[in-house]
């Protein structure tokens, strides 16, 4: 998969996660500059992601996070990102 569809692919999850979540509110809207749509989308889906990590795991929702904490600081010491919010 290249790049390109790669992200395309992240951005089409990130968008689910803006609409599918039942607490969600409108993240994305017109109200917003078209310009930085996109990017309040992407961040939401990581916030969300995150948030549903803790909130939706019951007792295993510790190590969930631990295991989410580490992923993401892999990504920023230059591994490959392991979930699409993370693109």
């Amino acid at each position: 998969m290249s790049d390109i569809s790669e992200r395309d692919a992240a951005d089409a999850y990130c968008d689910l996660r803006t609409s599918g979540h039942y607490e969600n509110f409108i993240v994305a809207s017109r109200l917003a500059p078209a310009r930085v749509r996109r990017d309040l989308a992407r961040i939401y889906a990581y916030c969300r992601t995150t948030d549903d990590l803790g909130d939706e795991s019951g007792s295993d929702a510790t190590a969930r996070l631990e295991r989410w904490r580490s992923e993401v600081s892999d990504m920023f010491a230059g591994a490959a990102p392991v979930h699409p919010v993370a693109q």
